[in-house]
């Protein structure tokens, strides 16, 4: 049984927040295959993400490797990770759900939770980690030694799993 390939997806961010190793340097080329404008250029969100990015990273400037509780509020999650792999984190969330940093956060009131598109990523969090570490770890037959699931495997770079494999909806009938 092959089923190595579904679940050895890169941009993890399961597998970036549980890796013991530190990734590298983010790097101007995406992870995860974002979704492009019709003419193939950047997704019409990633100038206003990187503009987001830019100001936070200069915002923890000295503090990157602290861990991200002591940089930021109202983590409930991912908090002993260093700052600068949060952002990191987040950075592959928006690439993975082909979404702004607003699409979960208000603007400059990153700790806010007015928005509940916060809770349900960190609910799914909980979910993916669970199917890695309850599931995936004890399925022996899978080929890969490490086997995960991760947002880009359902998502596919659209806010809602599965968006791209709901037919178009129906015109509405004339009058």
């Amino acid at each position: 049984m092959r089923l190595g390939l579904p679940f050895a997806l890169i941009a993890s961010s399961i597998a970036v927040a549980s890796a013991q190793s530190p990734m590298p340097s983010p790097s101007p080329a995406p992870a995860a295959a974002p979704a492009a404008t019709p003419s193939g250029g950047a997704p019409p969100y990633a100038a206003e993400n990187e503009k987001y990015l830019t100001a936070l990273q200069a915002s923890i400037k000295g503090k990157e490797d602290l861990p991200a509780k002591e940089v930021f509020k109202n983590l409930k999650t991912l908090g002993d990770v260093p700052a600068t792999r949060l952002l990191r984190t987040m950075q592959a969330f928006t690439r993975s759900l082909g979404t702004k940093c607003t699409h979960c956060h208000v603007a400059d009131q990153w700790d806010s939770e007015d928005k509940e598109e916060k809770q349900v990523t960190r609910d799914m969090m909980a979910m993916t980690r669970a199917i890695n570490d309850d599931y995936l770890k004890k399925i022996k037959a899978l080929e890969d030694d490490k086997p995960s699931v991760n947002c880009l495997l359902c998502h596919r770079g659209h806010a809602h799993a599965g968006e791209e494999l709901r037919p178009p909806a129906s015109p509405a009938p004339a009058r």
